[in-house]
């Protein structure tokens, strides 16, 4: 059986409040930003950090692979929609094949077959789509909890929950979904790690640095990588070393900007 969940009232009610906070100028959001990025970098440095530190070390790392591999195999459900949506058919039948050989050899996505088949489809989230309908990006907010984030990217990030499969699915238990809830959360900053550790080696301002990387990301993603600016180097330069590799940058970037 198959049930339908829209946007909760919460996420409304959040997105009225940030078009409130545009009204207050750009001054008091910036503040707002800074205030919240603070606010976020210590309840993570307290909870979900460690946490995530325990869970990768009682965690084999192909089991840790595995469930990241699962997560990202439903996220092709919505990359194939948003490439439809964006007219970019041959992206979309890609990533749909990704899902179907994923699902299937895959074992319900535990392996990344579609890779070994060469098969790469590039990511798109509702935020892309509404960017590519014409709207601008908006301004920069800091989400609580979420992170880096624009106007736009957030009714974005809940058209995205909209039309995930999880929203359809009919749950067995409350238990059973906040258990995949809190793994998919766990796996997810996890994952994250390498890169907020080398964000911690930053000199200067870390804030400006995330904010500059977030929006020059999300332009690049829009103009389907032919965006290339001085900002994305510095980010590049600064992340991909001998220890993050670029795969493990994209899946981090992508966490932060779709999750």
């Amino acid at each position: 059986m198959m049930t339908t969940k829209f946007p909760s009232t919460l996420a409304l009610r959040l997105l009225a409040g940030l078009l409130l906070s545009t009204s207050l100028g750009c001054t008091a959001l910036e503040k707002y930003n800074r205030g919240m990025y603070a606010v976020n970098t210590t309840v993570d440095k307290y909870t979900l950090r460690p946490a995530a530190r325990v869970y990768r070390a009682v965690t084999p790392d192909p089991v840790e692979k595995s469930v990241g591999n699962v997560f990202s195999n439903i996220g092709e459900v919505n990359t194939t929609v948003n490439s439809i949506l964006q007219g970019k058919f041959h992206n979309a039948a890609i990533s749909s094949s990704r899902f179907v050989w994923n699902t299937t050899l895959g074992l319900g996505g535990l392996f990344d077959v579609a890779s070994f088949m060469k098969l790469k489809a590039d990511h798109e989230d509702f935020g892309q789509t509404l960017r590519k309908w014409g709207l601008p990006a908006g301004p920069f907010v800091v989400l609580p909890v979420a992170g880096p984030s624009t106007l736009t990217d957030t009714v974005g990030r809940v058209g995205d929950v909209a039309m995930s499969p999880y929203a359809y699915y009919h749950w067995p238990s409350t238990a059973a979904k906040n258990s995949t809830t809190v793994v998919r959360a766990l796996n997810t900053r996890a994952r994250l790690l390498p890169v907020t550790d080398k964000l911690a080696t930053i000199k200067g301002d870390e804030y400006t640095f995330v904010k500059s990387a977030y929006l020059q990301r999300r332009k690049t993603l829009v103009n389907d990588g032919k965006l290339d600016t001085k900002d994305d180097a510095a980010f590049d330069e600064l992340l991909l070393d001998e220890v993050l590799g670029e795969e493990v940058i994209d899946d981090a970037l992508d966490s932060i900007t779709t999750n």
